[in-house]
This record gives structure tokens, sequence and C-alpha cells, in this order.
């Protein structure tokens, strides 16, 4: 279990930050931040403690089990070095990156790839090596919202593929291009590189990749308030990784299944989907899955008014976020924090936690969950009466969600601006 900070460094830490505060802040706005901001979050801290201690969490959680694991790896690395052909050795690193992913240890698997790509040299032999270690630095990049960096070495493992004639390779970059579109909220290009993936694949000898994008397929569609499309699409994609017992893909759309409920407004069916995919990513150790779906659960209870146990699963979700660098699931986090924070009348601690969501996801470009965002905003300033700012962020909600076809969003924008 990860131990809780001591008392006494936890207020060396708070003190050394309020001084730092205090150095750029006038007397009036340090107050003002102190009063409205860090002392209502360090009470809610102390409010919940004992509820988020009481989740049981599952050993990949445990600092010392992926600190162990680390030591492992790279252990592995010096001893197996020497004793190794170079090709032995190279695939065995890009193994163990790929595993190095699964456990949120995304810097280690970001040095594994570049590891493997010192080691290649350009060697005219090895392409398919290089094409795999730059693929998995894309992957890594995207994983951390570092979208120029991702596209770059996607692009460049697409070409690589495509010189040795590997189509099954150039439909694994052209799925995580799409994904990258996807999380920027740019649905059109997601769908177009899915489509162009699906293109490249062969229908009998890749089923198993075809789940994966008819998984993105999905995600697509349900953003789109394709509801009935969206489950087809997600059915059909977990039917293939339950005969196979893959349990980080299972627990992938058993989360997305969960967050669909969710919009339908059908939250013991999302609790039940949110469950299972707690319960597969601790199969698969696969921390990134268990992050967001503690945040689905943060959001449930967030809808049915029990702010305690949404507090806890935030608080859970962020642990993880920060430990693996999730920077979109640190944006989203702190958003359903607003939401809880506004259902609680906290209108200075919500507007906080919101801004701070706005502005994450604006530096992430991501527009999704920008729009999202400002909807609670709006919402938040309507409460407080603040007409003029209310309007302004629903207008940038529904702009968005016109762009997007998202026909039940707009609706609901609509109305809430037909009120003001």
């Amino acid at each position: 279990m990860f131990k809780k900070m001591n008392t006494q460094n936890k207020n060396k830490i708070i003190k050394s930050f309020e001084n730092i505060i205090h150095s750029y802040l006038s007397e009036a706005e340090y107050k003002n931040f102190r009063k409205n901001v860090l002392s209502k979050v360090s009470d809610e801290e102390k409010a919940y403690d004992n509820i988020t201690d009481s989740i049981e969490k599952p050993p990949i959680e445990d600092s010392s089990y992926v600190y162990l694991r680390r030591f492992q790896i790279e252990s592995l690395i010096t001893y197996a070095e020497p004793k190794l052909e170079k090709m032995k050795y190279l695939d065995m690193l890009l193994n163990l990156a790929k595993n190095s992913i699964a456990l949120g240890e995304l810097n280690l698997a970001r040095e594994l790839y570049e590891l493997v790509l010192d080691k290649i040299k350009s060697d005219s032999l090895l392409v398919d090596f290089e094409a795999n270690a730059c693929l998995g630095l894309g992957e890594t990049y995207w994983r951390q919202a570092y979208w120029k960096e991702s596209l770059k070495y996607l692009s460049k493992a697409n070409k690589l593929f495509y010189s040795v004639k590997d189509m099954h390779g150039c439909a694994r970059c052209e799925n995580l291009i799409g994904t990258v579109f996807g999380d920027k909220g740019d649905l059109k290009k997601a769908k177009f590189q899915f489509e162009k993936c699906l293109s490249l694949l062969d229908n009998k000898k890749d089923k198993y990749f075809l789940a994966v994008v008819e998984m993105n397929l999905g995600i697509v569609e349900y953003t789109q308030d394709n509801f009935e499309a969206a489950l087809a699409y997600f059915y059909r994609a977990l039917t293939k990784f339950e005969q196979i017992s893959d349990f980080r893909r299972i627990s992938e759309v058993r989360y997305n299944i969960g967050l669909l409920f969710i919009h339908r407004g059908e939250f013991d069916s999302a609790l039940t989907e949110l469950e299972k995919s707690i319960n597969a990513s601790s199969k698969a150790e696969y921390l990134p899955t268990l992050g967001i779906s503690y945040l689905g659960r943060a959001n449930i209870y967030t809808e049915l008014s029990d702010y305690p146990l949404a507090v806890a699963y935030a608080d859970k979700a962020m642990e993880i976020s920060y430990s693996i660098n999730d920077r979109l699931s640190i944006a989203d986090i702190y958003k359903v924090k607003g939401m809880i924070h506004r259902k609680m009348k906290n209108k200075e601690l919500a507007e906080n936690y919101l801004q701070t969501s706005l502005r994450m996801n604006k530096e992430l470009e991501n527009q999704y969950n920008f729009a999202e965002t400002s909807f609670q905003l709006g919402l938040l300033y309507k409460d407080w009466n603040k007409k003029s700012e209310s309007r302004e962020n629903l207008m940038n909600a529904l702009k968005y969600n016109q762009k997007i076809n998202a026909s039940n969003e707009v609706k609901k924008i609509q109305t809430v601006l037909s009120e003001l």
C-alpha cells in the first residue's frame, strides 16, 4: 500500500509552497487564494482521508511493487546484454519497453526504445526493430499528450514499415495517429485514420487488431452521441478480447462501455462495467485504465451526490495519473473535482479546479475536454449569477458540439442558455 506522508513533512511542503505564492501575490491576493483555495483543499483532504484509505487497492498500486518491477527490468538489461546475440537482445528490449508502458513507467519505456535505436544505428538489416522502436516512442509520447513528438515518431515508423511492405505495422501506426487526433478532439481526422487503418488489415489474419480499431471507432461514435452504434462496436471488440483473455484490452472496452452508460444516466450499469474494468486492469497490471476507471466512478458518485466517495475516487485517480504523467486524465480529474465543488456550493474552489482544467486542456489542444469543462464553467457561473461569463463558456461548448454533430449535447447546452 502507498505510505501516507507524515504530518511534519506535509506541513513543510505546504509552508514552502505558501512562501513561494507570497513572493508573487499581493497581500490581499495571497489571503484570498489561501482562504478560497488552499485552506479548502486542505480541509477537503482531511475530511476524506479515511474514506480514501478504506477503498481497497490492487497490488499494482503499491509503490514498492512498481519500484521492484523497475529494478527487475534494469537488472535484467544489465545481465542480458553481454550474453545475448544482438537481435535477441533488441527483441528483449522491445518487449520490456512494452511491459513498462503497461506498468505506467513511461520514462523507462522511452529510455528502452531509445536504447534500441542507439544499438541499431541505421543498420539496414534491422529496419523492423527500428520501426517498432519508433512506434513505441510514438505511443509513449501519445500517452503523455506530447502530440508533436508522438506524430513525428509515428510518421517515421509508418515509412519504415512501408519500406519493408509490413502493412500490419503501417496499420498500427495509422491507428495510433487516429488515437492522437481523437484525444485532441478532432474526430473527423480520427475517423479517417481509423478507416484507413481498416483498409490495410486482413479480415482473417488480423482479427485481434480489427477489434482494437473497432473499439476506437466505438469511441468516436459515442463522442458523437451515436450510442447504439458505439455499443455495437464495443461488444464486438469485447467478444474478441475475451476469447483470448486479453485483460488489458478488456479493461479498456469495459471502461468505455461504463463511460457510455454514465452519459445515458444508467449509473448501476456503469458501476458494474467500471468494476469489471478495474478487475481486468489489475489482472493485466495495467495502470492507465485503472486510473481512469477510478475517475469514472468519481463521476458517478458526483451525479449521485455522494461527494465523499466522489472525492475519494478522484484522489485515487489523481495518484495514479500523476505517477504515470497522464496529463489528459489529470486535466479531467480537475474538471470532476470542479463539478463536485460546484454541487457542494463551494464556488471559488470549483472555479479554481475548472479554470485549471480549462487551461490544461487548452495547452494539450484537447478540444473535446475543453468543451466539457467550458460547459461545467457555464453551469457554475449560471449558479453564481455571472451571466456574461456563463454565456461565454456555454457558447464555447456549444460551438464544438455543433462541429462534431453531438446532437444530445447541443440540446442540453441550448436549454441552459435559454435559462440565462
